[in-house]
């Protein structure tokens, strides 16, 4: 199911990203400036066995600088794949959640749970620094009170 779900975030106008092609909404994305990533490639969803991997519209989008980052957590669903994904593709790490009910139920937030977080070190607060930092792969995910970052 390439390129499956993603997101473009710091763009100015959607209307020119709603295409039938996933190609030309990549690239409306990146000239906006986008920053752009996959989510879950490990959800059965999208793999039946469950287990991240890249296909060869992934691989082009990367080549042609139209892919950033790739969602190594989302919800309680970790995956070791696509961490080396991003470490062989030098991908930004992001972890997140699709929480379909209440967090304080699904991670027992009032017994010390939290859901996962990417955690972006920027120079300052305000989008233009969130921005550089996410290029410039300055995150690190908190999941399960670990943090996973690019070190090995």
């Amino acid at each position: 199911m390439p390129p499956g779900h993603s997101n473009a975030i710091f763009i100015n106008d959607t209307n020119p990203i709603l295409t039938e092609d996933p190609i030309d909404a990549f690239e409306e994305a990146a000239r906006q400036g986008a920053f752009i990533f996959t989510n879950h490639l490990q959800s059965t969803a999208q793999r039946k066995n469950g287990i991240a991997s890249y296909d060869p519209m992934h691989l082009e989008l990367i080549e042609k600088n139209m892919l950033h980052g790739i969602e190594i957590v989302n919800e309680a669903n970790y995956s070791d794949e696509a961490l080396q994904i991003a470490l062989d593709y030098n991908l930004t790490l992001v972890g997140t959640s699709d929480v379909p009910g209440l967090t304080d139920w699904m991670y027992d937030i009032p017994h010390g749970g939290h859901w996962p977080v990417t955690l972006v070190f920027a120079r300052e607060r305000g989008p233009e620094t969130i921005q550089e930092a996410l290029f410039n792969q300055q995150t690190v995910v908190w999941f399960n009170d670990l943090f996973i970052d690019r070190q090995k």
